[in-house]
């Protein structure tokens, strides 16, 4: 991050109205594919609300995006991990293969051509470069309850 950015101030931020204000930036694609997102009350952590806005709206976007025939189910969880909050962002879409797990977060890594799904191949390391500037983690699993995909990362704790 570079200093004196305005939208790099941390402060303390809370992530329902980052999520209120994601369901909004999201609401036409949202609407359009029948998607459900459950979100349950979430945490207050230390960042910008900008950057945190731009992490879920990327993942969220993604779990509209890469869908597969169903409508779109995305789930957030979110617990307390030694200081940390552990976030867990879980969808029902096409999913994501073991070995390409480590790989999609490297800038312009696309696992499916432009014809099949627009985008630049820029938003999961936007979103590795958001997560490690606090501090914190990302990675991908397989969706544990159904075929699907989950983002979990950590976020520090708001003081």
């Amino acid at each position: 991050m570079e200093a004196g950015n305005a939208e790099d101030v941390q402060c303390q931020v809370d992530m329902n109205d980052v999520m209120k204000e994601v369901e909004a930036l999201l609401s036409a694609p949202l609407e359009e594919s029948g998607a459900q997102v459950a979100v349950p009350d979430l945490p207050v952590v230390l960042g910008s609300k900008g950057r945190l806005i731009q992490l879920f709206q990327n993942l969220v976007g993604n779990a509209v995006k890469f869908r597969g025939e169903r409508p779109p189910v995305v789930k957030l969880d979110c617990k307390s991990d030694s200081g940390r909050w552990s976030f867990r962002v879980q969808d029902n879409g096409i999913g994501i293969g073991e070995e390409d797990r480590e790989k999609i977060f490297a800038p312009l890594k696309r696992l499916h051509g432009a014809s099949e799904y627009e985008g630049a191949g820029l938003g999961l390391a936007s979103c590795q470069k958001i997560v490690e500037c606090y501090g914190g983690e990302i990675w991908a699993e397989a969706n544990e309850e159904e075929p699907g995909s989950a983002f979990c990362f950590t976020l520090p704790r708001a003081a």
